[in-house]
């Protein structure tokens, strides 16, 4: 063979590779798009105003004591008009209340485009995202299901709109299923050194996003760990570099510690075990209802996860150690957002408290298709052509009218917030129930309940009746 051509592996990576990145763009486009077709018609909203304000303040004042900038801002509004700061003050320092890593990134694309770059960025960001989901499906499935299986996944309303969103939320949900994906490779082929350099410094700085993320950290530290402990069970001894590279964990720790004892006094930062609700009742409310509920639910707002519910026993047999890290995980990003005084993120969008841990769903949905090829290969098309109609009939309703992905709290179906016509509403789960209890046996919200257990139920039994027919062969 000629040296210059190429081989059939290196075909095969040059197309991956390509579709990977045609994927990416595709994304970006839509989620650029669909910003930049109404630029901020309804203004800033919630919070953004003020991670922006962070971000000023970095480039004008190469600092996060925000004094000045809020000062500027209350002089001629650039930002936001009447802006109520945000801010810890101690020692005469106004310490930011929230995380302050997403400022630290915009900063730069804020100071070159304002407003509008700084939300480019995001939706540039974004296209990690999309990566990730495609680098994991594409080493378990043909080119062309995994793309199309990434489309799907990425092409929804959670990522549309929320990539131009400015809160940590859709980032942290980046990060997460990314650090996620690399520690299953790593399970399933030794990670270099430079990898997991690289995977214990991005987890360590996990929390400069919002501080709730220490537990995020903390149990990707365990899971990477438990792979390396499985490796050296099975004689591979990692090299002295690769060994040490777990300390880069506390870069991101310590750094995040000191900034908090610099702004507020103590390491522990400017947020208090008060701002957490007690009541269980409550907190189960709020956690089904990032679920299930008709507006702020991820499976309403995106029902292709639901193929999730019926992968994870599959996930749970053929990668048990991976399946616990992926729950301990999940339950690191969604039961802290469960238990906000702020419900549901405030005044914030629609699910944005489900963004962080959504697109974990993934890795079971995968694992699932690679292990029942035969059975499910053949039904990703479709899906994903019901999913992408899906979102088209939720676009037709919220594209011209994005008020609808902002929160009303009221009991009243016909003057809450939600993704469905007033006339379907009585029909859809809801969790805006503020008794807290009768949200477990609203008609609607039982039959989501029973078609989640359907869901796992099914994928138990699959799972059983390939493990008989494995022992029986």
């Amino acid at each position: 063979m000629d040296a210059d051509t190429p081989t059939g592996s290196t075909v095969q990576q040059y197309a991956l590779a390509r579709t990977g990145f045609l994927l990416a763009a595709i994304s970006v486009a839509l989620a650029a798009g669909v910003y930049l077709a109404r630029p901020e018609p309804f203004g800033l909203q919630g919070d953004e105003p003020h991670y922006l304000v962070m971000a000023d303040s970095i480039v004008h004042d190469g600092t996060l004591d925000l004094r000045n900038a809020y000062a500027r801002n209350k002089d001629d509004s650039h930002i936001f008009h009447g802006l109520t700061p945000h801010v810890r003050i101690v020692r005469h320092r106004w310490a930011p209340f929230h995380g302050a890593g997403l400022a630290i990134v915009l900063a730069g694309p804020y100071w070159l485009g304002g407003i509008v770059g700084a939300k480019l960025m995001l939706c540039l960001s974004a296209s990690m995202l999309t990566l990730a989901l495609y680098w994991f499906l594409a080493r378990r499935l043909p080119i062309e299901p995994a793309a199309w299986m990434t489309l799907g996944l990425v092409v929804c309303l959670p990522f549309l709109f929320g990539a131009s969103q400015i809160y940590p939320d859709l980032v942290g949900g980046t990060l997460a299923i990314s650090l996620a994906v690399w520690l299953i490779h790593a399970g399933e082929r030794p990670g270099t050194a430079a990898g997991w350099s690289l995977f214990w410094l991005a987890a360590g700085l996990f929390p400069w996003l919002n501080s709730k993320y220490l537990a995020s950290t903390a149990v990707l530290v365990l899971w990477g760990l438990g792979i390396r402990w499985r490796d050296r069970r099975q004689g591979r001894r990692p090299s002295r570099l690769e060994a040490d590279a777990i300390w880069l964990v506390l870069v991101g720790v310590v750094s995040l510690a000191l900034f908090h004892l610099w702004g507020v006094g103590t390491p522990l930062g400017p947020r208090r075990l008060r701002e957490i609700a007690s009541p269980f009742s409550r907190a189960a409310m709020i956690f089904l209802g990032l679920h299930f509920d008709q507006s702020q639910g991820m499976f309403l707002q995106h029902p292709l996860l639901l193929a999730g519910l019926a992968a994870l026993p599959v996930f749970a047999w053929r990668r048990p150690l991976d399946a616990i890290g992926w729950s301990a995980l999940y339950a690191s990003l969604i039961v802290p957002n469960s238990l906000e005084l702020a419900r549901w993120g405030g005044g914030g969008p629609v699910g944005r408290f489900a963004w962080s841990a959504e697109w974990l769903w993934a890795i079971p949905i995968g694992v699932a298709i690679a292990e029942f090829p035969a059975a499910l290969l053949r039904l990703v098309t479709p899906a994903v052509f019901v999913s992408l109609a899906y979102q088209v009939l939720l676009g037709l309703r919220w594209l011209g009218n994005r008020p609808l992905l902002f929160p009303h709290f009221q009991e009243n179906l016909a003057l809450r917030d939600s993704l469905f016509p007033v006339s379907l509403r009585p029909f859809v789960p809801s969790f805006y129930l503020w008794d807290f209890s009768s949200y477990r046996t609203y008609p609607p919200n039982v039959e989501a309940y029973v078609l989640a257990a359907a869901l796992v139920a099914i994928g138990t039994v699959s799972v059983l009746g390939h493990a008989r027919t494995r022992r029986s062969s």
